[in-house]
């Protein structure tokens, strides 16, 4: 499954806060940066003086910025794959409580999904950064595609159980993060000027949860209910479908060349530097384990970064001890059907999508802190809320209001990483970022299942509530200060 992490972490024809802003970033909150002194998306040094000919803010924003053909192609993809991730998102655990009644084999499904994610974060930053990043996203689709294809023979010959479910999701799991550290890594060579970022990564992000959070989910349920085999059939030829527009979208090295010196000759560096300058990008140390201290050293000096993921890492154990029963709750608490709970999570994600499309505005009104702290602070709300109601109507709003926060500070937090981390360290940097966020993913699973197992969803979801509520009161104002006194942030 694509764009959201929960983490974990997913070109523009409107300026960022004139219109919808989107990110990239699959799985719901995913989460570098050895000062090198300059931004990657400009090339800039941020210790020099502003450029006094460039235009202000306004102009910006005033601004149009064309996408290009090269974008919009990358955008369908991401649409087409994420509806096919929607049908699974609903199907795999339909599927798990189909097999079993057992909240902790039902929660371990989607920890399982978490571990792997946070496992594979490390090799898969290393390997954005050292292998053709068009390449590892067309591979990754393929592999995703094969796994469901081999789960629905297994389907059809009756011998699906729940060592296969987890086999399948690990595999999805693992593919998904190789997939979308490569794809923000790339997304800086697709829009045309870092200026474009925040509604860049907001028109991506609002596809996604369009796809894999309304349209995928509202289908996926009556597909499950007219034949268990028919979700998984649909997202496996998604798959197919995207790594060809990928194929066609993404720049492979030779662009990202071409693509490295056009950036740099917009921001105004002499034409006839080295070209070793330019390569350098592609161009990496002695080993694998070289590389990782290089990311780990970049995360470690940067402030912001620690506890942006300190943060998230916490929001991320809060958030799974929730999604992981989520299920549960529809079909004991809510007596939803398959089709009922289906259409639970999409109307949910109508607030998530909404949030995803005023990313990149509510960044430019409220500040990278602002827009991450409030996604929190609703997310709080939602735990809580949903908690104490069995009103389906109100709990379809009080879990979209988890949406809204947690597509909204995808973009802020995503963006924050994107512009400070230097571009051709940015996969392994964020591969030490995820990991860290992403390997309390599985233990929030667990948690839920088992406070679960031994009293009720409501109760868990109570804990959750209460548990983010602290880290929020706790984390959120160094975070804030932090984040302010950055001075690539503040000209946010």
């Amino acid at each position: 499954m694509r764009p959201a992490a929960p983490e974990e972490e997913m070109g523009l024809a409107d300026p960022p806060d004139s219109g919808p802003g989107r990110s990239i970033a699959r799985g719901r909150t995913e989460g570098g940066n050895e000062i090198s002194g300059r931004r990657w998306g400009t090339g800039r040094d941020q210790s020099a003086p502003p450029d006094q000919s460039a235009p202000d803010g306004r102009a910006r924003q005033a601004r149009k910025i064309p996408l290009g053909p090269r974008f919009w192609r990358l955008w369908t993809g991401t649409a087409i794959s994420s509806s096919g991730d929607g049908f699974v998102s609903v199907a795999l655990p339909l599927l798990a409580f189909s097999l079993t009644r057992n909240p902790v084999a039902i929660a371990a499904v989607t920890a399982d999904q978490k571990g792997c994610v946070a496992l594979a974060a490390l090799p898969a930053g290393l390997l954005a950064d050292r292998v053709n990043r068009r390449t590892v996203m067309i591979g990754a689709d393929l592999c995703s595609g094969a796994a469901l294809a081999g789960l629905i023979i297994f389907m059809s010959l009756g011998m699906a159980d729940m060592a296969l479910l987890y086999l399948v999701a690990a595999v999805l799991a693992i593919s998904e993060v190789a997939y979308t550290v490569a794809l923000q890594a790339s997304v800086p060579d697709v829009v045309p000027s870092s200026e474009a970022l925040p509604t860049g990564n907001g028109r991506l992000i609002g596809v996604a949860l369009a796809g894999e959070g309304f349209v995928g989910p509202s289908i996926g349920g009556v597909l499950f209910s007219a034949a268990q085999r028919l979700p998984f059939g649909a997202d496996a030829a998604s798959f197919l479908v995207s790594a060809l527009l990928v194929r066609t979208s993404v720049p492979g090295q030779r662009g990202r060349l071409r693509h490295a010196g056009r950036a740099r000759a917009d921001a105004g560096e002499e034409a006839n530097e080295p070209p070793a300058r330019v390569e350098g990008e592609l161009q990496h140390g002695a080993g694998l384990t070289a590389d990782f201290r290089a990311g780990l050293r970049v995360f470690s000096r940067d402030r912001v970064l620690k506890l942006l993921a300190t943060t998230m890492a916490s929001v991320n154990f809060t958030q799974n001890m929730v999604i992981g029963l989520l299920v549960v709750y529809a079909e004991r608490t809510l007596r939803l059907s398959s089709t009922g709970y289906g259409l639970f999570c999409a109307g949910g994600a109508v607030l998530g999508v909404a949030g995803s499309f005023l990313g990149g505005r509510l960044l430019r009104l409220m500040g990278s802190s602002g827009v991450v702290i409030t996604g929190i602070a609703l997310a709080t709300i939602s735990y809580l809320g949903m908690s104490f109601t069995k009103m389906v109507v109100l709990a379809v709003f009080l879990f979209g209001l988890q949406e809204f926060g947690a597509a909204s500070s995808n973009v802020g937090s995503l963006t924050t990483r994107q512009l400070l981390i230097p571009r051709h360290l940015f996969g392994r940097v964020v591969s030490v970022q995820r990991f860290a966020i992403g390997v309390t993913a599985p233990l929030g699973a667990i948690a839920g299942g088992l406070i679960a197992s031994q009293s009720n969803v409501q109760v868990t979801f109570f804990i959750a509530g209460s548990l983010q509520a602290v880290v929020l009161a706790y984390l959120a104002p160094a975070l804030m200060q932090a984040m302010k006194r950055n001075r690539t942030l503040a000209s946010l």
